[in-house]
């Protein structure tokens, strides 16, 4: 198929959050399904092979950027012409996570997949009203959710087509080429424990900071986060065992993740910031993260919340109470045990199979 997935116009290309690496995959996996993929995104200075090099990704589908001219319309115009562009090239299937291109592609009688990550309700009121133009639309071919949480939200609010929704929950990279050339501070002798991610509220960056403080035997890194994140939390400590390692580019994460012993995803009940570190998606969040540990092959620590536990099997993980530091505390010193480690690690790595992948997730979406 001739597949067009436009971002929203707000999404940032190349940049730091979660919502631009999913698209970028998503389009990769796409096209080595056999497609011929093209995205859509706001013009914002940057060249095509500097957004493909940012991701590591080759470039085996095409970006197009759309410069908008009128300020207070900006996303319709954005959408407009993404659309209009994709119906010239002759488009069989237009996918995307904002409603207002969905809803364009309904009124020019296009097939269309709505790729929902969030409670459309809570949106603008531009996204409000083409998501109720497309719920009753003849051309929606799914409409579809990364967690089973949202896709029960949405029930809850009635807000279902007559396609149902269906849950494809996020991906990861089955093989990645790793660097050996890192310059990795800390003691060869101790546990390397790891987080990779945003250091937002939320994240439980404060749980392994404390953890740190407990366990001096072991050190921590924290690969992420913005400079500002960086210092309001190196601000409230000066721990020696505590390493900052900074924004990492994602084609390099999982160079810095082979070099744990140990991955934390220490995410919180309640007040889990999305990007920006505004709003809270701890109710029906399908975090990336835990499935990239689980493609790393590492042992992992991670919060007993229903987010986090659809994603990993019971048996392939340590669960901690996502607030109590001493539950946090007591599993690191379980994994400290190298062979009980070892074991729990090539647990994790059985548990990620082909239903966690990019292409699998591009699959449930468009055939």
């Amino acid at each position: 198929m001739n597949i067009t997935y436009i971002a929203a116009y707000k999404a940032s290309f190349p940049s730091r959050q979660a919502n631009s690496i999913h698209m970028m995959r998503m389009c990769e996996a796409m096209s080595e399904l056999g497609h011929e993929v093209t995205l859509y995104i706001r013009y914002q200075g940057s060249s095509i092979q500097e957004i493909f090099n940012f991701y590591g990704i080759e470039q085996r589908f095409t970006i197009i950027p759309i410069t908008s001219y009128l300020p207070k319309i900006d996303r319709i115009e954005h959408a407009l012409k993404s659309v209009f562009n994709a119906r010239k090239g002759k488009v069989d299937l237009i996918v995307s996570r904002s409603a207002i291109p969905s809803a364009l592609a309904e009124v020019l009688n296009i097939k269309f997949v709505f790729d929902a990550h969030g409670p459309v309700w809570e949106k603008n009121i531009v996204e409000q009203l083409c998501f109720k133009k497309i719920i009753g639309s003849k051309n929606i071919k799914k409409m579809t959710v990364n967690s089973s949480a949202l896709k029960q939200l949405y029930i809850n609010k009635g807000l279902v087509p007559e396609c149902g929704i269906l849950v494809a929950n996020n991906g990861a990279v089955i093989s990645q080429d790793v660097k050996s050339d890192i310059i990795w501070p800390g003691r060869q002798d101790a546990l390397q424990v790891g987080y990779t991610g945003h250091l937002y509220q939320g994240r439980g960056v404060d749980i392994v900071l404390k953890c740190a403080e407990v366990l001096s035997c072991c050190d921590f890194h924290l690969i992420g986060g913005t400079d500002d994140d960086i210092d309001y939390w190196k601000s409230g400590t000066d721990l020696p065992n505590v390493f900052f390692h900074g924004f990492v580019r994602p084609s390099e994460v999982a160079s810095y993740r082979q070099h744990c012993d140990l991955l934390l995803a220490p995410y919180q009940s309640s007040g889990v910031s999305m990007a920006g570190g505004s709003g809270d998606q701890s109710a029906y969040m399908n975090p990336i993260k835990v499935i990239e540990y689980m493609s790393s092959g590492k042992a992992i620590i991670a919060s007993d919340i229903p987010a986090v536990r659809e994603v990993i099997p019971p048996d392939a993980a340590l669960f901690a109470v996502p607030h109590d530091y001493n539950s946090w505390v007591s599993c690191i010193e379980r994994m400290m045990e190298s062979s009980f480690r070892e074991s729990m690690a090539k647990r994790s790595s059985l548990n990620f199979d082909d239903s966690y992948t990019w292409q699998s997730r591009a699959k449930k979406l468009i055939h």
